[in-house]
């Protein structure tokens, strides 16, 4: 386990676990450092191809469990490493779900990541659609939610390692409402419509997060987890898309939805991920949004400054 004994691995979760409560109060002495991998890595460590990742559930839960098992093993940084307490959790995934769920098609491919593509259709028939989608039949259609329901059942008599298996709800956030609106219309168009037509881009992006919440509210619902909006917890979404817009388009366009999204969806702290050149939006982020945790820029940014 990463080359640590048993009595080390308990010393630095002690520790991480200590990191972790002061830094929600903010008096960590340092800043948290986390990594992740996502099947990408651990297709590579079972032997399983993207089509079968993503089309079949018993070989998804298999997968989840190596690779979570793999980064517990391996992985030195500030979250817990070794096994679980009590069970090892596994949260069904498709990353391409929300623009599927919006009607995009998308196309699995054997050796790599699915991929959707955005709607040809008119501005009227988009939003016409948009305006029109029910919630729950949404998820209940969903390729997730197959593959939610079917974990769910093959957890009921599973064990890995000698711990039970426990499925999670996996619809209850976003890769964020710039990002999912670019792929249901196409990040190119979406940009020319901000220039173009921004009453259109406006609404379009609207119905985005209203439909959004909805399905997040709706998962919840149908999973029956018991949470309900506006939480007072941490919450937060991606949004990689925005590297794609400069600073000024994104306060006047785009900032008004986040603000609606994230007051809706909390009263508490507010984090988000953003990949990419994104930096020129952390102050815009930080002043208007009230943003206080951010994660995901890699080598893009200048942490020290």
């Amino acid at each position: 386990m990463g080359g640590l004994s048993a009595d080390q691995i308990k010393a630095h979760n002690d520790e991480v676990t200590e990191l972790w409560k002061a830094f929600g109060k903010s008096e960590n002495t340092r800043v948290p450092i986390t990594f992740a991998t996502d099947e990408f890595l651990w297709l590579k460590l079972t032997g399983n191809t993207f089509r079968e990742f993503y089309t079949d559930s018993q070989i998804q839960m298999d997968v989840l469990l190596t690779g979570d098992a793999w980064f517990r093993d391996t992985v030195v940084h500030d979250r817990a490493m070794g096994p679980p307490a009590d069970a090892w959790t596994v949260v069904p995934r498709f990353w391409m779900d929300e623009p599927e769920c919006f009607g995009c098609a998308v196309t699995i491919q054997e050796n790599d990541f699915a991929w959707s593509r955005a709607l040809d259709v008119s501005k009227a028939d988009l939003l016409a659609r948009l305006r029109d989608i029910d919630a729950r039949e949404m998820v209940l259609g969903s390729r997730l939610w197959k593959l939610y329901a079917e974990m769910k059942q093959l957890a009921e008599d599973r064990t890995f390692r000698d711990l039970p298996v426990r499925v999670y709800c996996p619809g209850g956030g976003t890769h964020g409402i710039f990002t999912i609106a670019s792929r249901v219309r196409g990040a190119e168009q979406l940009c020319i419509d901000l220039l173009d037509d921004p009453d259109f881009a406006c609404e379009f992006i609207g119905l985005i997060v209203d439909r959004t919440m909805d399905r997040m509210k709706a998962w919840h619902e149908l999973a029956e987890t018991g949470v309900e909006y506006p939480t007072s917890n941490l919450w937060g979404m991606a949004d990689d898309a925005l590297e794609l817009i400069s600073e000024p388009v994104f306060r006047q366009r785009v900032l008004p939805h986040h603000q609606r999204m994230f007051g809706a969806m909390s009263s508490g702290p507010r984090h988000i991920h953003l990949c990419g050149y994104a930096g020129h939006h952390f102050r815009t982020l930080y002043d208007e949004l009230g943003m206080r945790s951010l994660d995901g820029p890699g080598t893009f940014v200048d942490h020290g400054a």
